[in-house]
This record gives C-alpha cells, structure tokens and sequence, in this order.
C-alpha cells in the first residue's frame, strides 16, 4: 500500500502544471517593447532588450539614439559624463529597479530609476519614477521602433 501511494505521489507531482513560465520577470516579459512618451510630451521612446540586458533610448527632438547596459559600463565619450554604470536592483513581473551612475570628471551623479508597467484593461502604461519621486515621466506602448 505505501508503495501504492508513492508511485501515486510521484504521478501527481510528475503531472502537475508548471506555471513557472507564466511567472516571467519584467525583462523577459517586456522584451522589445517599445514605449511612447517623456516627462512633459511624446519626446522620447524606450525599449528594454532581455538579450542585452539593455535599455535603449531614442531623443525625437534630438534624433538620438542611445543604448545603456542595465548590469555594466556603457561608454559615452562626447557627453557630460564618460560612461555609465548599471546594476539591476530589483525586478519582478511589472517592475524593474535600476542604480545608474554617471561618471564624469566635473560632476558625477547616481540616480535610482524605476520602471513600473501597469494595465487598465485596454492600456499598458510604463511609469518612470526617479530616486522615488512620484510622477515622474509616462509612457505608452506603440507599435513603432525605437532605432534597432
């Protein structure tokens, strides 16, 4: 009889549906997402790219587009600062954290961006909120490219 119960216990466990995979992480679920918006209007978009661990901006005003690593130093010769350093701090399902820090010679600067995506039913707004400021920029989710 117990070996009965164990192979039937083993059954059930064998059987049983993982839904590990519709537990994704922010990175994964968002990959290649691009996002409409900024602070003050439609002046930039973004995309984070799981592959490259990366987030990728475009400036429409200034017609740039930049790529920054989310764990590692991206080189910005030509800038206020010579290179940023990124380092995930926290990510789940609908949010990442992100310590930034600028380095440069005159005035070096860190900041703690977050990324939050949240759904209305029809919508998927990404909130940009920055060493815990709220309100910060809002973005919507287009079908436009970013630069790649």
């Amino acid at each position: 009889m117990k070996k009965l119960l164990l192979l039937l216990a083993l059954i059930i466990v064998a059987c049983s549906d993982d839904s590990s995979d519709s537990n994704q992480l922010f990175l994964e679920k968002y990959d290649s997402v691009v996002w409409l918006g900024g602070e003050f209007d439609y002046t930039d978009k973004k995309a984070f790219i799981n592959s490259s661990k990366t987030l990728t901006y475009y400036s429409i005003e200034e017609e740039a587009c930049f790529s920054f690593e989310l764990e590692g130093t991206t080189e910005t010769p030509g800038f206020d600062y010579e290179r940023v350093i990124g380092q995930i701090e926290e990510e789940t399902e609908n949010s990442i954290t992100i310590f930034f820090q600028f380095v440069s010679a005159t005035e070096p600067f860190n900041q703690l961006i977050t990324y939050t995506v949240t759904y209305d039913g029809s919508t998927y707004t990404l909130t940009e909120n920055i060493d815990g400021n709220s309100g910060g920029a809002t973005y919507f989710d287009t079908d436009d490219e970013v630069c790649f």
